[in-house]
């Protein structure tokens, strides 16, 4: 279902702390392992992914709480999170999907950033154009208005993604947080060159 460097590890039912609806929540935990994969010409390396999705299938997010490299893109990686909420029953077309506002992550001092955008023809073209999604028919792109009620994001692409599909959640956090930092940053230094570690003695 899902390009084969990105590989399920593990599923199990768990607790986590919702910081944005301040609850303790529950549900199932997905975990995926990304293997390292080139990014214009700069190895990304190994990751984990995390996919929580709520019991009742309201909500999910997505995390990358661990990496292999330790340069200040994949320390600003591991900081965000993505959240998806399902589409309100009464729209039938979509209700077994999951919502999120596309957005675009950019560098600002020396914070990464995310922007969002208000058409299909600003999509980044490492999200619309990428292979699997281009050829699978579980994931969506919509104008926010034309599907649901608001007025905070009406003029705001969202990308729909069918909730039975965990890994897709988490395909879909590679490409625009993992690939679009590291496409949209190329100018923040990858390496860590002022100190070094010894290698640890515990046993």
């Amino acid at each position: 279902m899902i390009p084969e460097f990105i590989t399920f590890r593990t599923s199990k039912s768990g607790f986590w702390y919702d910081i944005s609806d301040k609850k303790i929540k529950n549900g199932c935990i997905y975990v995926y392992e990304i293997s390292g994969e080139n990014i214009l010409n700069k190895k990304i390396g190994q990751w984990i992914l995390n996919v929580y999705i709520e019991k009742n299938r309201s909500k999910a997010f997505v995390k990358a709480p661990v990496s292999e490299n330790t340069g200040i893109l994949d320390y600003q990686i591991r900081s965000k999170t993505i959240v998806f909420m399902q589409v309100p029953p009464e729209n039938l077309k979509y209700y077994n999907y999951f919502y999120h506002p596309i957005s675009i992550f950019k560098l600002e001092g020396a914070k990464i950033n995310k922007e969002r955008i208000n058409s299909e023809n600003e999509i980044p073209k490492y999200i619309k154009e990428d292979n699997f999604i281009k050829k699978t028919d579980k994931v969506k792109f919509e104008k926010y208005g034309d599907i649901l009620k608001g007025e905070k994001l009406k003029d705001k692409m969202i990308v729909l993604i069918e909730k039975d599909y965990p890994c897709l959640l988490a395909y879909y956090f590679y490409l625009e947080v993992i690939v679009g930092v590291y496409l949209n940053n190329e100018q923040l230094t990858l390496d860590i060159t002022d100190s070094t570690c010894e290698p640890s003695t515990c046993r």
